[in-house]
């Protein structure tokens, strides 16, 4: 006889982690504006290393990568913690997602700087059209650049977020698996932000290899875009475990 599955309260993303992602995104993107504005008279806070005045190159500050390194541990540590709160596992069992964190680092960087470099390079052309910024077209082109600055910043929060909740589902994933847990019970942030598609999943018990579908495609808790799902551990059971896709 198969004795029943016990489910695990998880927890979400860690909102420090978030926060921190954000800061790192909005640093560079902040960074690269007034360096443009700059090199066109318009401010003088130097803090991007400007190569070519045609195509400024974007240099990542130091601080954006502690920021991205802190965010990394913060999910991982939240992870362990999590874990080991269940009975039997100890900080020494619980493993996996070291090549996740890694790939996320230079992913990350990698991203931060091209949407940086993408908004210095699209000021410029703005303030390069105006002209003599000291005619009377100064307002509309500093009206011009605010713009791209909001379009910018919406496009660094997206990322910042999106980017944050996958590394957590993933090595949240990672570190189950490593411990023989391969199902799930599907979790929301149980508010009016909630998904449809993905409210209808709440409490349903799913296989990591076997993700439901989600109105995007398939997917576990975390990997749909901007999704604040996540995943409660189903140990397992002693005796044959069976195949599910149903709500506990």
């Amino acid at each position: 006889m198969t004795r029943r599955r016990r489910v695990v309260r998880g927890r979400g993303v860690p909102r420090g982690a978030i926060a921190l992602m954000r800061r790192a995104y909005l640093l560079v993107l902040k960074a690269a504006h007034e360096e443009t504005l700059r090199a066109h008279g318009v401010a003088a806070l130097p803090e991007i290393d400007i190569q070519d005045s045609a195509k400024p190159h974007v240099k990542v500050p130091e601080e954006v990568l502690r920021l991205v390194e802190r965010a990394t541990r913060t999910i991982q540590a939240s992870a362990d913690e999590a874990l080991q709160k269940i009975p039997g596992i100890s900080a020494a069992r619980v493993a996996g997602g070291e090549n996740l964190v890694r790939a996320f680092r230079k992913r990350n960087v990698a991203l931060i700087r091209t949407l940086a470099q993408e908004h210095l390079w699209a000021v410029t052309d703005v303030l390069a059209e105006a002209g003599n910024l000291h005619t009377k077209g100064l307002a509309e082109a500093l009206h011009a650049v605010t713009e791209q600055h909001g379009i910018s910043a919406r496009r660094a929060e997206f990322w910042a977020v999106d980017q944050t909740l996958k590394l957590n589902a993933n090595v949240v994933e990672a570190k189950h698996r490593s411990l023989g847990i391969v199902e799930y019970k599907w979790r929301t942030s149980r508010d009016s932000a909630v998904r449809e598609t993905h409210a209808e999943l709440e409490g349903m018990v799913f296989r990591y290899a076997d993700p439901p579908e989600t109105g995007t495609g398939r997917h576990n808790p975390g990997e749909d875009y901007r999704c604040r799902c996540h995943a409660d551990p189903v140990l397992p059971a002693a005796g044959k475990a069976k195949p599910r896709t149903t709500r506990a």
